[in-house]
């Protein structure tokens, strides 16, 4: 019976769970067709969700620059261009992307997609690209993809360093289409290039980081922009590096951040680390791990993909654009950091210095330059600055002489200006009243005559300190009057190495050795210039570079940095960081390598410096108690402007025609003083002084001074150089004008130029613009027809003095016979036609002027187009010696030694048509003078520069 029951509860239960069973499949049925019902509205219900979340996605992302977010295979890069205006914001590269993450929905053909970032700028982060052999080429792709980001991204912000010792350089094989200057150069030895590194991460944070800025990408834009960021990349790490490698790219990772050094590492884990380092020594490493990619699935089943690097046609197409943009750049305003208000100008006195700020250095203090002595008692006596093109040097001139400029009045402050033979930057300053030398497109001679003028002017300090009984410039400044101190001199050249060519007997060496030695003490400092430091041909170089106390350095080759001994370790290492426009380095201590200064030259746009230099201008006028000499004006590519004359402008200033006597005071003064250095200038013989050019000297013009002695008649003889002929001969009639007034003097002008030339209507304008409206006796005459009685009446003329004593002598005027191309007057030909024919009677009238008329105050210059014409007309044995004054333009070696005794006129356009050049010859003393001629064809309009000489004559003669 108990059985019984147990079997019965037992089928009992088992009825009741079958029905169980069967419920719950019921249920489950109804859910799955409940599921299937479902699941056929899923795609149009949620789809919809979806298509919203990923138009909205690729919207935001279609935004934003393609350098962030895009990735190698979209199809606008090719239109995409570099826009200015975000190329100095560093906001948008806290992230740079790395690849991509995929939705894994494979039934669905539009798989959600969005970006993959790695930490970047201000992060503070090492990326470590983990990898193996088999993915090794995976990571490498993902760390080229990275160099050409950064670029894109920071482009012209970024420098790199690129290792790769496994490959010889091969794995940055881009590193050729990125610009110039933004790869730092390889050693050969890996070590010292990531010493390079670390040394400069020392000195951005020594020079900008503090507190309140404790990183590069914290600083104020204005001052973080004229630094760049730098990327360190790593390839096949650890394969070929060695320990010491690896302990300073640690030492780089850890601590670089801060400095906007940031390394990126491609790590195949595969490669074996020396022992007792390991990967977890790289600080803050952010790890992208290529080795699991199947595993590296996000929550919502987001599989990443890495970046390769862009296929060599767009890699080339964006680098190209990178090289095109323009650098962003922060300039420095000359007015907030070198400007000092209007009231302040000249206040300033030269007695112990000279001193103006140049610009910026750190987040703060201003960068100076200066000369003299300081108040610690250190003396700063010459400097040298190497800078290579595009390195900012011209505007370094132009901060630096405006500064010493708006400080230091004319009279505390001279300047002497040479531009290389190529230079054009310093010609503004030739209107500067502190100016007294500017050279433009400058010879090596005449930088030679220069540091010539500077010695004599030593030379005269020392005669005067020693009279005074002092030992040097300061002083003799804290006893003169205020009227007769001496001002600092600042002999600044530019492309100094040019002093040096055709230098065979290194007279320029040893002339700035003797400046460089003794200078100082008279008031004269040099800053010397040039691409790098040491010039070819230069001897003594160490003895000067040793008076050189201030060292400056811009942007530099690599090799010239290294070759450097006038910086230290350190210095160099810091010219190294000289890759924008602007940035200095400046050591005021002789080299000393804890006395450099890194900063950034302040910027003067052209518009605000011709602006000041105007105002100088003015202020100069306005003092008219004071008298400043005329800047000497030397421009090596052009013909010098007669009006520029120092010595022509300052008798024209004087109102009024020097009598005799004046004129011998003035005649007898030196150069420098304003005077012709005439030692024999004497008023009884009537001298008359001519102007022809500008000889290859800083104040000397090259001129002849004719006297009534026997042979003082001129010949002007060139080959086509016609323009130069005709220029100095109306500078002769206009110089002649300037000598002495109408009653003394009288011309007569037969120009026989072939009509239509330029140079045709020269001389008749000199008459009639110039000569006659101040009332001298002009007779211009083109007809051969008058050539006999012209000749006649100067005949008769001489005839007359001849009988008179020398003291009636002395009353008559002086005439001026000038007369071109005579030898197109068939009447003064020589019968024959040779060296040696017998005389027209028209022929033997001339020479009887020629001969005996000098002495009695007839002049004869007469100029031909060759010597073979002047042959024609004065013969070369007999006539020739009775023109003491010859001048030569380019000529046949034959011709040359004919006229000036040897082959010197052969030679003078050895170096090119320009400029023109001639030269003069006095034959009793044989002395020969090269020199640049005035010219028809001038600088400024030659009829403009008559026409303003001719107007201060008029007024002369209006005022009796």
């Amino acid at each position: 019976m108990f059985w019984k029951q147990q079997i019965e509860a037992l089928e009992a239960r088992i009825l009741q769970k079958k029905q169980e069973i069967e419920n719950a499949q019921a249920y489950g049925h109804a859910l799955f067709k409940h599921g299937q019902l479902n699941a056929n509205q899923f795609p149009s219900y949620f789809g919809n969700f979806l298509a919203t979340n990923q138009q909205s996605t690729q919207a935001f992302l279609a935004q934003q620059m393609p350098p962030v977010v895009a990735s190698w295979q979209e199809t606008n890069w090719r239109s995409w261009n570099i826009k200015p205006e975000n190329t100095a914001s560093v906001d948008y590269v806290q992230l740079i992307r790395i690849g991509e993450r995929i939705e894994q929905r494979e039934s669905d053909s539009q798989r959600f997609i969005v970006p993959e970032f790695a930490p970047f700028i201000g992060a503070h982060k090492t990326i470590i690209i983990r990898c193996n052999n088999s993915t090794r080429d995976m990571g490498l792709g993902l760390l080229q993809s990275l160099v050409v980001r950064t670029a894109l991204l920071l482009p012209h912000q970024i420098r790199y360093t690129l290792c790769d010792p496994a490959n010889n350089g091969g794995a940055f094989l881009m590193r050729r289409s990125l610009p110039e200057g933004l790869v730092r150069e390889n050693s050969g030895e890996l070590y010292r290039d990531l010493l390079e590194v670390e040394q400069d991460i020392r000195r951005v944070k020594e020079t900008y980081l503090d507190p309140q800025a404790p990183a590069l990408h914290l600083l104020p834009a204005e001052i973080r922009i004229n630094e760049r960021f730098e990327g360190i990349f790593a390839a096949d790490f650890p394969k070929r590096y060695d320990r010491r490698d690896i302990e300073e790219l640690q030492k780089i990772g850890n601590s670089g951040a801060d400095a906007g050094r940031y390394l990126f590492i491609h790590y195949n884990e595969d490669l074996p680390l020396p022992r007792d380092i390991s990967i977890e020594e790289f600080e803050n490493a952010f790890y992208i791990n290529l080795n699991n990619l199947s595993q590296t699935r996000s929550q919502c089943q987001l599989k990443f993909y890495p970046d390769t690097v862009p296929d060599a046609s767009l890699q080339k197409d964006l680098l190209e654009k990178v090289k095109l943009a323009k650098p962003p750049e922060r300039k420095l305003d000359w007015h907030e950091i070198v400007g000092i208000s209007e009231k302040q100008w000249w206040t300033q006195t030269a007695d112990e210095i000279i001193k103006t700020p140049i610009g910026g250095r750190g987040s703060k203090d201003s960068l100076d330059i200066w000369f003299g002595r300081d108040g610690e008692g250190r003396q700063c006596a010459h400097g040298m600055l190497g800078a290579m093109t595009g390195s900012g040097k011209s505007t370094l001139y132009h901060v630096f002489i405006l500064g010493l400029a708006t400080r230091y009045s004319p009279a505390e402050l001279r300047l002497y200006l040479i531009d290389g033979k190529e230079g054009v930057e310093l010609a503004p300053y030739r209107h500067l009243p502190h100016t007294e030398v500017v050279s433009l497109h400058s010879s090596p001679e005449l930088s030679r005559s220069i540091l010539t003028e500077l010695l004599e002017e030593k030379e005269r300090r020392n005669s005067l300190f020693k009279s005074m009984r002092v030992n040097d410039f300061t002083a003799y400044r804290q006893i003169a009057q205020p009227q007769d101190k001496l001002p600092r001199i600042l002999f600044l050249v530019d492309e100094y190495q040019e002093l040096f060519e055709g230098d065979q007997d290194g007279i320029a060496s040893i002339q700035l050795l003797t400046l460089a030695q003794q200078g100082r003490s008279a008031g004269i400092h040099m800053l010397l210039a040039s691409q790098g430091f040491g010039a070819a041909g230069m001897l003594k170089q160490t003895a000067i570079f040793g008076n050189i106390h201030l060292r400056m350095g811009m942007k530099m080759s690599h090799a010239d940095i290294q070759s450097l001994t006038e910086f230290g370790k350190r210095g160099k290492q810091l010219l190294m960081t000289c890759d924008l426009p602007g940035k200095i380095v400046v050591n005021d201590s002789s080299g000393d390598d804890n006395a450099n200064s890194v900063g950034k030259v302040a910027f003067l746009e052209k518009e605000r410096r011709d602006e000041l230099i105007q105002k100088l201008v003015t202020k100069q006028e306005q003092l008219s108690r004071l008298e400043y000499t005329k800047t000497v004006v030397f421009d090596g590519n052009a013909q010098p402007n007669l009006i520029d004359n120092p010595q022509l402008r300052r008798l024209l200033e004087q109102g009024k025609w020097q009598t005799p006597a004046e004129w011998e005071v003035l005649a007898r003064q030196p150069i420098n003083q304003g005077g012709l250095e005439g030692v024999d200038w004497f008023a009884a013989e009537h001298p008359m002084v001519m102007w022809l050019g500008q000889e290859y000297s800083v104040r000397k013009q090259a001129m002849m001074i004719m006297r009534r002695r026997a042979g003082e008649n001129a010949l002007i003889i060139g080959v086509d150089f016609n323009t130069a002929r005709y220029g100095m001969l109306a500078a002769i009639l206009t110089s002649l004008a300037v000598n002495t007034k109408p009653k003394n003097l009288k011309f007569f002008v037969l120009d026989r130029s072939i009509p239509g030339t330029q140079w045709h209507t020269t001389l008749q304008y000199v008459c009639e613009s110039v000569l006659r409206p101040a009332q001298f006796f002009a007779s211009f005459s083109r007809d051969n027809q008058k050539v006999s009685p012209i000749l006649d009446n100067l005949i008769t003329e001489l005839e007359q003095r001849m009988q008179l004593s020398e003291a009636d002598l002395l009353d008559r005027s002086s005439l001026f016979v000038v007369a071109t191309e005579l030898d197109r007057i068939d009447e003064l030909r020589h019968r024959n036609d040779s060296y040696y024919g017998s005389e027209s009677p028209l022929g033997e009238k001339l020479k009887r002027l020629y001969i005996e008329g000098a002495s009695r105050g007839i002049h004869l210059i007469l100029s031909f187009s060759g010597v073979k014409s002047m042959s024609k007309v004065v013969d070369v044995k007999r006539g020739l010696p009775y023109f003491r004054h010859r001048v030569a333009l380019q000529m046949s070696e034959d011709d040359s030694f004919t006229f000036v005794r040897d082959r010197s006129a052969s030679r003078l356009q050895l170096e090119g048509s320009v400029p023109i050049k001639a030269l003069y010859m006095d034959t009793d003393s044989d002395r020969c003078v090269p020199f640049k001629p005035y010219s028809t064809e001038s600088t400024i309009d030659f009829t403009e520069q008559l026409q303003a000489i001719g107007n201060y004559l008029r007024g002369w003669s209006s005022n009796g």
